[in-house]
């Protein structure tokens, strides 16, 4: 009897594990359909929040890669090749994008790479905002009823996250009275004859009511502690010739003098030469 009931207790704790595998996998077969064969689409963060791309919005436009990559899967191999069409949409937009690939016979997975590339539609967009979208699996062949769409790895969601638009409009005037008192001002300029060097300051200048600046050179930069926190609408540029004005700028922001954060996330923002130039910052 003793023997007989040990029998019984490791026979329910072997089940009662094997229950416990199966309710656990995150295979995506379906428990009651072992014989069919399931296409799907590989998991792109191991469950952890979305893919998130993120997008640079300036006057020059919307600039970024939205490239989601996609590995579609068999959970076994198949004799034939199977056809499978995915179709990617980013809500709130019109973009909608459809792919069709082909899992060859003998193979358990394909790769392939959905891009959104028309961002036309969120020019007018100013704040910060995020698009949210999805690559879904919509159909397959053959259409046997051992090949199957998986209901739980059919699609991959996408985040892509649109900075706020910090333009720099040529020829604009900036909004607000121009700062006519900068005596606490302190500017310093650096000059280089490479793009790309990292400026250093090399002069400082001190009578900040003189309207003259530094000689044109091919890179120049212009640091200039403002004394204390003012809000910058803009910037106005005198030059002695339109010949040599600036035609390119970018601006950058710090705390400190030390940290510096770039605006424009790396870019430049085309300007058109002129004696007189100004640049708009409008940030909503």
């Amino acid at each position: 009897m003793i023997e007989k009931l040990k029998y019984i207790v490791a026979s329910s704790l072997i089940l009662v594990l094997t229950t416990s595998l199966v309710a656990c996998s995150d295979d995506p077969i379906e428990p009651d359909a072992w014989d069919s064969t399931y296409v799907y689409l590989e998991k792109q963060s191991l469950g952890i929040g979305n893919p998130t791309f993120n997008l640079v919005h300036t006057a020059n436009g919307i600039k970024g890669e939205v490239a989601v990559p996609l590995v579609l899967k068999l959970s076994k191999v198949c004799a034939s090749d199977v056809t499978v069409t995915l179709r990617g949409a980013i809500r709130d937009s019109l973009m909608v994008q459809t792919s069709t690939k082909v899992i060859p016979a003998g193979q358990l997975f394909v790769r392939d790479t959905m891009r959104f590339t028309d961002w036309a539609f969120a020019l007018t967009t100013k704040p910060q905002t995020e698009y949210l979208g999805a690559v879904k699996i919509v159909e397959m062949t053959p259409q046997t009823s051992g090949l199957r769409i998986s209901p739980k790895l059919d699609s991959n969601p996408i985040s892509v996250i649109k900075s706020f638009c910090l333009n720099l409009l040529t020829g604009e005037k900036p909004l607000g009275a121009r700062i006519a008192d900068r005596t606490a001002w302190v500017v310093k300029y650096a000059k280089s004859e490479k793009e790309g060097t990292i400026w250093r300051v090399t002069t400082e200048l001190t009578d900040n009511n003189d309207e003259s600046g530094p000689y044109s050179y091919p890179y120049l930069g212009v640091q200039v502690d403002l004394g204390s926190v003012m809000k910058v609408t803009g910037l106005e540029a005198f030059n002695s010739d339109a010949d040599y004005s600036h035609t390119m700028c970018s601006v950058s922001v710090s705390t400190d003098g030390e940290t510096w954060t770039d605006l424009l996330d790396g870019n430049k923002a085309t300007i058109a030469q002129n004696q007189t130039q100004y640049a708009a910052f409008i940030k909503e």
